[in-house]
């Protein structure tokens, strides 16, 4: 960084600081946050939240830095985002969270494949951003994560990357991305987030044909929400399988789902919010819901025909 000696510090600035065992790295920190605030759609801002005051990057907003002064989070919400993020943001190798939340078209530069091969990184987010190109498929070398949330990136359309197989994530929330195609069987076939995923977002996309059975190996899954894509077919078959008794909250909203709401939903005993909405389902509705904990039961804007169980009434609901 040549222009880190151009940066006034503070009279009371710590030499040490920049000069103890890890001043190489410290350095490489500073720089690569510098680089954020240089390329500041509004610096002003970036200067309210003590960016730039010093060169204590540790103190600035949104920055979370450990003992040892190497940040391990790093937090850009609009308007205190770059215009520009830059692809050499890998290289903060300690970073362990990192959460851009965009201004819808901005930042507007090429998705960085450094930050897809960081091995200390635990949750991803990024949301709402103009970021162009394609996710790397590099989720492989991502061997702490945990946590990828990627939503309303309109610019990053493409597939899920498979080397997400590979991975141990937890929350996997893929949703707004204008994805189109089948739901990927690698996510249900992973012999990883067989065991380890336990919410699947892939909502507001536009997704064609079915759940796949795959789906069903995902045996911890508390979380499913497929909502607001194109999906078909009758009711998934992920009411027969072990993952049912693991599942909280299931939504198939404004699909085209079609066929009877089976009365074999009651195997998924832990149910507490349902959403059909605006399907194309017919029949009745099953009274063994009534069986079921629901908190939430919405099934508005169907094809559903029949009185509503009488048994259905002795559900504290919160919305029906």
């Amino acid at each position: 960084c040549s222009t880190l000696l151009g940066t006034t510090p503070p009279l009371n600035f710590n030499c040490e600081f920049c000069w103890d065992d890890n001043s190489f790295y410290n350095v490489t920190q500073f720089c690569m946050l510098k680089s954020v605030y240089i390329n500041a759609i509004n610096r002003t801002m970036f200067e309210l939240n003590n960016w730039m005051e010093d060169i204590d990057y540790c103190k600035w907003v949104g920055v979370k830095c450990d003992d040892s002064n190497n940040v391990v989070e790093l937090l850009l919400e609009f308007p205190i985002i770059p215009r520009f993020l830059d692809t050499r943001i890998g290289q903060l190798k300690t970073l362990q969270k990192f959460t851009l939340i965009g201004g819808n078209k901005l930042p507007n530069n090429l998705m960085s494949t450094s930050l897809f091969q960081l091995e200390n990184l635990r949750e991803l987010f990024i949301t709402s951003t103009g970021l162009t190109g394609k996710i790397p498929n590099t989720f492989d070398k991502m061997t702490s994560l945990k946590t990828l949330r990627l939503t309303n990136n309109r610019q990053l359309s493409d597939p899920i990357p498979d080397s997400i197989a590979k991975t141990s994530l937890e929350i996997l929330v893929y949703a707004m991305q204008n994805i189109t195609g089948v739901i990927p069987d690698f996510i249900g076939n992973s012999p990883t987030l067989q065991q380890s995923l336990i919410m699947l977002d892939l909502s507001s996309n536009q997704y064609t044909g079915g759940i796949p059975d795959s789906i069903m190996n995902l045996k911890n899954l508390k979380t499913l929400s497929v909502a607001f894509n194109l999906l078909s077919g009758e009711f998934p078959s992920i009411i027969t399988s072990k993952f049912a008794k693991s599942l909280v909250f299931l939504d198939l909203n404004s699909n085209n789902f079609s066929g009877i709401i089976p009365p074999s939903i009651v195997q998924c005993e832990n149910l507490k919010t349902i959403n059909l909405e605006s399907n194309s389902f017919t029949g009745q509705i099953p009274a063994e819901l009534s069986k079921l904990q629901l908190v939430d039961l919405l099934l508005s804007d169907n094809k559903l025909s029949g009185e509503i169980p009488a048994t259905i009434g002795d559900i504290k609901l919160n919305r029906l």
